[in-house]
């Protein structure tokens, strides 16, 4: 989607801390359903946002759990519960799940204290497991393999499923002809061509899902019949070991174009999490001002789509940053509170770089417009500094949808 043209495949994961929802119901009931409904919604938005992406057809979608860690959800049918979310909606969209730490359980839960190959080191501290996520290389040679494997399998039973199709419809035919008819069984089936399905919420009900199951397949097919071919984005980055904007050098000639100023601010490349290398831009000291501009837009533009990091500690108090966004359209002659002929304010938005969890983890807010700002408008993005020491941007991306 931020390229310009449709992937044939997207796989869904999440890194260790991204995985952790960051749950804090009192009990462990209340923490189980919480994790129920908030991995039901998440898993929901993202097929929703694939859907709605340029790619007709949707592309292959993969779903992955690495994650181990049932004591920081409350207990191990925390583990499971998760699991089993992923697996009920990668079903209903007809995704493919696949779950490397699943494979490896029976390896890990018998000894949890000394099993380190595939999963953390939970060692005892004052009588209590550490919560920690992260597991050494062979667990990630094992999300690997169970990946691979998976793969092949799938590609296997659909080979095997198009020859027993193709046998099936041939005696169709055989049968047909032997009856002096033209009557292809087969027909029917090829009329059902590949629809997404509604959302599986908590919403949807036997009576409602036949009717919503027509609405999206009209929905779909009038979606691509009139979406866009083009890029969707005005800027679109984010950051990470691998692709266009994997280190600094690189993230710095992508931003280069849209950034006029960088008071405070500097990128940065954390290596004291692992070669995830928790790339970024950060600010560094009170009042830290990021300033992008984008002229002449060539599409109308409705989100602005922020990827930041939430920690913890004395270093993270009070952290958080107001986005201020404001425009200047090509038919507008009014003036901003600073006195710039031309510019009036789209909106504000606060994030918060502090979160209650014990643990570094990448949040995404989305910021939607009132009013999509037209085409030919030149826009400006400005982030501020305004608790804290400092704050973390991971990813931006400036959209028409």
């Amino acid at each position: 989607q931020l390229q310009g043209y449709a992937p044939d495949v997207i796989i869904h994961a999440f890194g260790s801390n991204d995985s952790h929802l960051g749950m804090t119901p009192p009990t462990e009931l209340e923490r189980v359903t919480a994790l129920h409904e908030q991995g039901v919604q998440r898993l929901n938005d993202f097929m929703q946002t694939v859907q709605s992406s340029h790619a007709c057809p949707t592309p292959i979608v993969v779903h992955l759990d690495d994650y181990f860690g049932g004591h920081q959800q409350g207990s191990l049918i925390g583990d499971f519960t998760f699991r089993m979310v992923l697996k009920e909606v990668a079903g209903w969209y007809h995704n493919m799940a696949v779950s490397s730490a699943q494979v490896v359980g029976e390896l890990v839960y018998p000894n949890t204290l000394e099993e380190t190959s595939f999963s953390p080191k939970w060692r005892l501290r004052k009588g209590e497991y550490n919560e920690d996520v992260h597991f050494g290389y062979k667990g990630h040679v094992a999300i690997m393999w169970s990946f691979v494997y998976s793969a092949l399998e799938t590609m296997v039973d659909f080979c095997n499923l198009e020859d027993l199709q193709r046998r099936t419809e041939l005696k169709h035919e055989q049968y047909a002809e032997s009856r002096n008819g033209t009557t292809n069984i087969m027909s029917s089936v090829h009329e059902l061509l590949p629809v997404n399905p509604p959302p599986l919420d908590y919403e949807l009900r036997l009576d409602t899902v036949s009717n919503l199951w027509k609405e999206e397949k009209r929905r779909q097919e009038q979606h691509c019949k009139t979406v866009s071919k083009s890029p969707p984005c005005v800027m679109a980055w984010v950051a990470g070991p691998e692709g266009r904007t994997s280190d600094i050098n690189s993230l710095s000639r992508y931003l280069k174009p849209f950034l006029t100023s960088k008071d405070g601010w500097e990128y940065e490349r954390d290596m004291s999490h692992g070669w995830s290398r928790k790339l970024g831009i950060v600010a560094k000291n009170t009042n830290a001002t990021l300033q992008f501009e984008f002229h002449s837009t060539t599409l109308p533009t409705k989100t602005l789509t922020v990827q930041s990091l939430k920690s913890y500690g004395e270093k993270w108090e009070r952290s958080e940053a107001l986005i201020t966004i404001t425009k200047r359209s090509p038919s507008e002659n009014t003036t901003t509170t600073n006195g710039e002929l031309g510019w009036s304010q789209v909106m504000q938005q606060r994030i918060s770089g502090i979160h209650n969890s014990t643990s570094s983890i990448t949040y995404t807010t989305e910021l939607e417009f009132p009013v999509a700002v037209e085409v030919g408008s030149d826009i400006r993005v400005v982030v501020e500094l305004v608790g804290g020491s400092t704050f973390k941007i991971t990813g931006m991306m400036l959209c028409s949808r």
